[in-house]
């Protein structure tokens, strides 16, 4: 009989030990993804700021022809696209600028002709809230599945008439991060 007490004194240490790696995991995991899905938020502000600045900046020049028709604020459609893919390759993100009844205007792709944001994205909950929304930001977590997170911005922009919809999907690091919390709970 006592030699198994120290087996079992050593099997309750090694489960203690054992609780004490998971809970450390499980807070680990926690503590990442509130701290990237902030990152998420703020970087989202950064780049819609500055494509609303740039986007501001082409609309100061109306010199130009071929003009974004429905706005004529006298911007050239092909520079708009050209920007807002510019801002797609430089921060991931997906940029695209909609009319009031939420057609695709611009974007980087070129297959949004006759399209409204809010058939091919989760916002049509969030579609009237956007809409009067004619001074201020709007952000949205989209969580279209058991792991897709979405964070979508959006902004009127007064010289187009047009909302700028900003989209950052968090969905690959989400589940980079769920890979690496699941290869912590089995090594431990």
């Amino acid at each position: 009989m006592k030699k198994s007490t120290p087996l079992r004194i050593n099997i309750i240490i090694c489960i203690i030990i054992a609780v004490g790696f998971t809970i450390t995991s499980i807070i680990s995991y926690r503590s990442y993804f509130l701290i990237f899905q902030e990152n998420i938020e703020d970087v989202s502000l950064l780049v819609s700021d500055g494509l609303c600045q740039n986007i501001d900046s082409l609309a100061a020049d109306k010199k130009e022809e071929n003009t974004a028709g429905a706005a004529n604020a006298g911007i050239k459609t092909d520079r708009l696209q050209n920007l807002l893919t510019e801002y797609e390759e430089q921060y991931g993100i997906t940029a695209r600028l909609i009319d009031q009844n939420g057609m695709i205007q611009a974007g980087s792709q070129s297959d949004f002709d006759d399209v409204s944001v809010f058939q091919i994205t989760p916002l049509a909950q969030y579609q009237q809230t956007i809409l009067q929304n004619k001074t201020g930001i709007e952000s949205f977590w989209s969580n279209c599945g058991k792991l897709e997170n979405v964070y979508y911005i959006t902004r009127y922009i007064p010289d187009l008439k047009w909302y700028l919809v900003v989209a950052n999907d968090f969905t690959a690091t989400n589940r980079r991060l769920n890979m690496q919390f699941g290869r912590s709970i089995v090594i431990i």
